[in-house]
């Protein structure tokens, strides 16, 4: 079964994740996929948490679990984890 990331209007298959940098900033969560033309570069989507708590590497975690382990097809971004506080990660592709 080939699963999909959902966000910022796109779908990219979960296979082409490169990388996810929870380094640059604690509370966000920068997916690298391959980019979608085909060239050696990256695209990413952001998931951008509240600068309240450094959630960043939790929604990295809980992203790997719902790839690796999780039912569903098409993975929502910015639906399937909350931080502590209730708040969703809103999703932007750069």
């Amino acid at each position: 079964m080939i699963k999909f990331l959902k966000g910022g209007g796109w779908y990219f298959p979960a296979a082409n994740v490169l990388a996810l940098d929870t380094a640059t900033d604690t509370d966000n969560c920068v997916i690298h996929v391959l980019d979608e033309d085909g060239t050696a570069t990256d695209a990413t989507l952001t998931a951008a948490g509240t600068s309240s708590a450094a959630e960043g590497y939790l929604y990295a975690e809980a992203l790997i679990e719902e790839i690796n382990f999780g039912k569903k097809v098409v993975i929502d971004t910015a639906a399937f984890f909350t931080e502590a506080d209730g708040t969703a990660f809103s999703i932007t592709k750069g």
